[in-house]
């Protein structure tokens, strides 16, 4: 019998990780900020892509640290392309980029699992 769980786990943890990207897109929609509601939006389009794509159960020989980082690229670019976008051209600067240092708990994951593959934590 399959388990479920590690699978409920990836999808919705994936999607829990991405939603504040849709919904700084439609806060930025509604300020009138459209380039960055288009691209906030594709970020998190790209995410869900990506979740489905490549979960970890479609590549169970694959380390966790290789799969899991490409959601992590997806997640740290988009963050830095809504500071971007959300501060006006006068405020954007370095130090506002010093917020991204913030999601580096984002990285325990791969730290924890490191080489760990779908099959070596799910053998019976």
């Amino acid at each position: 019998m399959e388990q479920k769980g590690p699978k409920i786990g990836w999808t919705f943890g994936g999607l829990g990780g991405i939603l504040w990207i849709i919904l700084l897109s439609i806060v930025m929609f509604f300020k009138g900020n459209y380039s960055g509601a288009v691209i906030a939006a594709a970020f998190f389009l790209a995410g869900i892509v990506y979740i489905v794509a490549f979960a970890p159960w479609k590549y169970p020989h694959s380390p966790f640290w290789k799969i899991y980082g490409g959601l992590l690229a997806i997640i740290i670019v988009a963050a830095a392309a809504i500071i971007y976008f959300w501060y006006p051209q006068e405020f954007r600067s370095m130090s506002n980029m010093r917020m991204l240092f913030m999601l580096f708990p984002l990285f325990l994951p791969v730290f924890i699992l490191g080489r760990k593959t779908w099959t070596d934590i799910h053998q019976k």
